[in-house]
């Protein structure tokens, strides 16, 4: 990428349509090294786009934040995917991520002392650390092992 505009639509007395909230008032254009025409938003993959709102939250949100980000790895590509995570573990400021995920490489990349583990039966959710279940010491051994818990077998119960 060679540049990027931000930009405000200043469409006025609009209805506002909820599945397009974001680009009714805000816009998005890339401009590729060596090219010369600009990728306005509507142009841009699912995977890029989703890409530059993380980068985005990582740098530009308020110190004190809490990030939550449902599926981290969706839409990302190979490409990115690490680059993306390493700037997570790696930010330095004063911000919280809540980060849900099932993909080997965020698995293997965040220590299990990060991992919470989260129950719900009925009404009553559950947050606990991942040491307190007697997991397996590969990082991936432990998530099968907490993919075979009780809790998630039965799937949520109604009390």
């Amino acid at each position: 990428m060679e540049e990027i505009k931000l930009g405000f639509n200043k469409k006025q007395n609009i209805p506002i349509d909820f599945n397009n909230f974001f680009s009714d008032f805000f816009f998005i254009s890339i401009k590729e090294r060596g090219i010369d025409q600009w990728i306005v938003q509507g142009e841009i993959s699912s995977g890029m786009f989703k890409t530059l709102m993380q980068i985005s939250e990582l740098y530009l949100a308020p110190e004190g934040s809490v990030i939550l980000i449902d599926e981290f790895e969706n839409s990302l590509g190979v490409n990115c995917i690490d680059v993306l995570t390493e700037d997570l573990l790696a930010q330095n400021r004063n911000l919280q991520f809540i980060i849900t995920s099932h993909h080997p490489y965020i698995i293997n990349n965040i220590g299990m002392e990060h991992w919470k583990i989260v129950t719900r039966r009925g009404g009553v959710v559950t947050v606990k650390d991942a040491k307190n279940f007697n997991l397996g010491k590969s990082r991936h051994q432990a998530f099968i092992q907490l993919l075979n818990l009780e809790a998630y077998s039965e799937g949520i119960a109604v009390e």
